[in-house]
Order: structure tokens, then C-alpha cells, then sequence
């Protein structure tokens, strides 16, 4: 069994004291920070980066959007002047996003 060693910080200045027999006791002080070094080299770029914009140019109510992003990406979709839009979006794959909507509509579709 390890006797117990009581060590007090007070001030800058580290007390040790010890209850019973003499022990070798190291204490750890932080010294100050260096600069940091230099900055390594750059990662591969991470798995389904990116974003793709589709425009819907012919109103449709089904728009078929094929992308290359390898995900099931979040999808915002807009009409031709800007406004937000309702959507059922729908992807059967990792390549393909069906866009669903109330009426026949142009406009874009932002997928990230």
C-alpha cells in the first residue's frame, strides 16, 4: 500500500508534505507555450462535399434531378423569382432527387 503524499500549490510555490518515511517525489510545472509550428500538409477533401443547383427552366410538378454529390443531399426549392417553395422531396438513390409539388412550377432546386 502507497502512503499518501499531500501536496498543497500556494502562490507560485509547491508544498510537499509527507506523512511518513522519506519518498522521492517528482512534481510537473507547465512551462510557457511555444509558438506555434508549422501547419501540415492538407487533407483529402472529406466524402459528399459540395452542392449542385438544378433549374427547372419547363414548369413540372415532378422534377427529376440527377447529381453527382454521392449523398442524399438537404433540398431548398424556389421559383423563378426566389421565393421558397414547398416541396415532397423524394431519393430513391444516392444520385437522384424527385422533386414533388402542388402545381405545374419552373424554377431551382439547391441541393448540399
Amino acid at each position: 500500500m502507497t502512503d499518501p503524499v499531500i501536496v498543497r500549490v500556494t502562490e507560485q510555490r509547491t508544498v510537499v508534505r509527507l506523512t511518513t518515511r522519506p519518498t522521492t517525489v517528482r512534481v510537473g510545472v507547465p512551462g510557457l507555450q511555444g509558438p506555434p509550428g508549422p501547419a501540415g500538409e492538407r487533407g483529402p477533401a472529406g466524402p459528399g462535399g459540395g452542392f449542385h443547383i438544378h433549374h427547372q427552366d419547363v414548369p413540372a410538378k415532378e422534377w427529376a434531378i440527377p447529381h453527382d454529390l454521392g449523398r442524399r443531399p438537404a433540398v431548398a426549392v424556389e421559383d423563378v423569382d426566389g421565393h421558397e417553395i414547398d416541396a415532397n422531396v423524394f431519393c430513391p438513390d444516392t444520385a437522384t432527387v424527385i422533386v414533388t409539388l402542388g402545381a405545374a412550377t419552373a424554377g431551382r432546386a439547391h441541393l448540399s
